[in-house]
């Protein structure tokens, strides 16, 4: 039979790109299908990933805004804890050309790529995967051996194709702002903003810097009301853009795998419960299932029980800490804002924060163990 390509691709953010171009790397004829005309368009992403991130998958440090140390954690009541180390735990990248190096990088491995592309549908079948799109109003089917669902939130394709959906999501909201002095980064938990979720300020530059929130709802985000607290606060100044918004999954999928097709980074739920950060774990599963693809392909066996092997590897390498992430979360948007406020200080006067901040297991991508360990001291202290 013959294909248009071995694997299609859908989405070229950077999930997306990382797969076609292992894929590509390895021989392997991809096609990357990205529904944005212009790569370099700014997009809602706070662009935070961690040394450990921007070392290990190679990403340029000329795409480095800012680094971070740390950050201020402020409770709703003014009680604040500081998460500092003396080293560099994160940086702010460059996301928007992040975005666009990492789909040249896969057009340099051999992937073609396609912008302007918006996927309709895609079948599977015992023989092959087909991929139904439209560019400037013209229709066209594409076919190949299997296909990569990187596009983002995606419960309409990702049901089509036997995977189930996401059950659940929240929305992020961000502004860039000026800054007439250089600030930190802070996370606010007060519920007048997000209720059940949090809130944050994040400098890009001494004079620039992005604030956002995750809101489970659309009513309940307000975003200008922290804007203009701030603003009368004199921390900041004119706001540089408009408000953007995207779709953050909180939950996985029931399956992230079936005949001839792999969900990967938002589309499969890989992002941590705790921050909605999807970069890193995003880029990790990229990995897993590139390499899974691979295998599959050399073997011709594309069947769902073949692909199983990648969910049995990410779920393996990161499971536990997306579990305790959302069993966390679940748990904060239980409690009170008072006993926030007075488990925030406990945390911090009992010495719990500091066991943390010591505790090698607590890094900006790894933190479940850390923070069960933490858990248990805070809870010692207080029974």
């Amino acid at each position: 039979m013959n294909f248009d390509a071995d694997v299609i691709v859908v989405g070229a953010g950077p999930a997306g790109s990382r797969a076609a171009a292992r894929l590509a790397a390895a021989g392997h004829d991809v096609i990357l299908l990205e529904r944005r005309q212009n790569l370099g368009q700014p997009i809602c992403c706070t662009g935070i990933i961690s040394v450990q991130c921007l070392e290990q998958f190679n990403i340029s440090p000329d795409l480095v805004l800012r680094k971070y140390c740390g950050a201020a954690i402020n409770g709703p009541g003014g009680g604040a804890i500081n998460l500092s180390r003396p080293s560099v735990q994160a940086v702010a990248i460059d996301r928007a050309r992040f975005d666009r190096e990492m789909a040249e990088s896969a057009v340099s491995s051999g992937a073609r790529l396609f912008l302007g592309a918006t996927v309709t549908h895609i079948k599977t079948s015992l023989t092959e995967a087909k991929v139904g799109f439209t560019v400037g109003g013209s229709t066209h089917t594409i076919s190949a051996r299997c296909v990569v669902v990187a596009a983002g939130l995606s419960p309409r394709l990702t049901g089509q194709l036997g995977m189930g959906k996401i059950s659940r999501a929240a929305l992020g909201f961000q502004t860039e702002v000026a800054t007439p002095q250089p600030v930190g980064v802070e996370v606010y938990v007060d519920r007048k903003y997000t209720p059940g979720y949090f809130s944050w300020m994040a400098p890009i530059s001494d004079i620039r810097a992005k604030i956002g929130l995750i809101a489970r709802r659309r009513v309940d985000a307000n975003l200008p009301l922290l804007v203009d607290r701030l603003r009368s606060q004199g921390r900041i100044g004119a706001e540089l853009d408009g408000v953007r918004c995207r779709a953050i999954p909180l939950s996985t999928l029931p399956r992230t795998f079936n005949d001839r097709v792999i969900a990967v980074g938002d589309s499969a739920g890989q992002v941590k419960p705790t921050t909605g950060g999807g970069l890193y774990y995003g880029l990790l599963c990229a990995d897993m299932a590139a390499d899974t693809l691979g295998t599959a392909l050399a073997a011709g066996d594309l069947t769902a029980g073949s692909l199983k092997k990648y969910e049995q590897a990410w779920r393996s390498a990161i499971g536990r800490d997306l579990l305790i992430g959302r069993l966390g979360r679940s748990l904060f948007q239980r409690i009170p804002e008072p006993i926030v406020d007075r488990l925030m200080l406990k945390a911090r006067d009992s010495g719990a924060v500091e066991c943390l901040l010591k505790d090698d297991d607590f890094t900006f991508d790894w933190h479940g163990k850390a923070i069960l360990k933490a858990a248990g001291a805070l809870l010692a202290s207080i029974f």
